[in-house]
C-alpha cells in the first residue's frame, strides 16, 4: 500500500481548535475543514503549507516536513482568503506575473480565465469579495499540484462562480490531485470524502460569556444539570445562538452526563 501524500499526526496549534488532531490523505482525496469562524481552519492550511509551525505535533508531506523543507511547498498550491497579490495590478498582470514565476503554461494560464469569466482590466484594489475569491481560486489553479488548499474558495460567490469553482474542484481529484477545502459550503463537502470537523469541542465559559461554537451530537439529550448565571443579562444574539427564545433570564441549564448519577448542582456564578 502506498505511502499517503499528508499525514497529520497530533496536530495542535495554540489559540485554535486544533488539538491533538491526525489524519491522512492519499492522492486523488478530497477532505473538508468544517467548522466554525476562528476556529483554526485557515491557521490549519498555513501549517500545512509549512508557512507556520505546529505547536506540537507534526505534518509530513511525502514524509518531509514543509516548514524545515521548502521545496516540498512547491507541490502544494492554496487560494488564500487574504488579498496577497499587489492591489495595484489588473487581475490578467497579477496572474501573469505568478504564472511565469511557477512556470505555468500559457494554455493553463488562458484556460483557467477563460472558465473563471474574471474582469481582467480591474485592479485587484477594486474588486469585490466575490472577485477576490475567483482570483485566488484562479491563481492556485495555475499550478498543477499535487495537494491544493482552499481556503473558503466559494464564499461571497454568485451561483455561477460556485458552479464554476466546484467543477474545477471536482477535475483536480479527477485528475488525481488532493483537496484540503475549509468551507461551510454543503456542495463543495459533498465533492469531499474525509472530514475535519473543528467544531466539536465542548462550550467554553469566560467571565459571564458562553461561547458556544456547536453541540456535540446528543449533548442536549443528556440530563445532569448546571446552572451558569450570566453576568450580565445574555444578549439576544447569544440566546438565539442557542435556539432559546430572546427574554430577559438571569441562568441558563447546560447538561453533561446523567441526572441519574449525579443531582442538580447549585447555582455558579462566574467570576467577575
Amino acid at each position: 500500500m502506498p505511502a499517503p501524500l499528508l499525514e497529520v499526526l497530533n496536530l495542535s496549534l495554540t489559540g485554535t481548535k486544533v488539538q491533538d488532531i491526525s489524519f491522512t490523505l492519499s492522492r486523488g482525496e478530497g477532505l473538508v475543514l468544517w467548522g466554525p469562524n476562528g476556529s483554526g481552519k485557515s491557521t490549519l492550511l498555513k501549517t500545512i503549507l509549512g508557512l507556520l509551525p505546529p505547536s506540537s505535533g507534526r505534518v509530513m508531506v511525502w514524509g518531509q516536513d514543509p516548514y524545515r523543507n521548502p521545496w516540498v511547498r512547491h507541490k502544494i498550491s492554496m487560494a488564500f482568503q487574504e488579498r496577497i497579490l499587489d492591489p495595484n495590478l489588473r487581475i490578467e498582470t497579477a496572474l501573469l506575473r505568478h504564472a511565469r514565476l511557477i512556470g505555468a503554461p500559457k494554455e493553463r494560464f488562458q484556460a483557467i480565465l477563460v472558465r473563471l469569466k474574471l474582469p481582467l482590466g480591474k485592479r485587484l484594489f477594486e474588486l469585490s469579495g466575490g472577485e477576490h475569491r475567483k482570483t485566488e481560486v484562479a491563481k492556485a489553479f495555475l499550478h498543477e499540484a499535487a495537494l491544493y488548499l482552499l481556503d473558503e474558495p466559494t464564499a461571497e460567490l454568485d451561483e455561477e462562480g460556485r458552479s464554476q469553482v466546484k467543477e474545477l474542484l471536482g477535475e483536480a481529484l479527477a485528475a488525481g490531485s488532493s483537496l484540503i477545502v475549509a468551507t461551510h459550503d454543503p456542495d463543495i463537502a459533498a465533492l469531499l470524502s474525509k472530514r475535519v470537523d473543528l467544531g466539536m469541542a465542548a462550550p467554553k465559559f469566560y467571565r459571564g460569556r458562553v461561547w458556544v461554537e456547536k453541540w456535540p451530537h446528543g449533548l442536549l439529550g443528556e440530563l445532569a444539570q448546571l446552572p451558569i448565571r450570566f453576568t450580565p443579562h445574555p444578549s439576544p444574539e447569544t440566546l438565539s445562538r442557542l435556539g432559546l427564545p430572546a427574554l430577559p433570564v438571569r441562568q441558563m441549564i447546560f447538561y453533561q452526563g446523567s441526572l441519574s448519577e449525579q443531582p442538580g448542582l447549585p447555582n455558579a456564578a462566574l467570576p467577575e
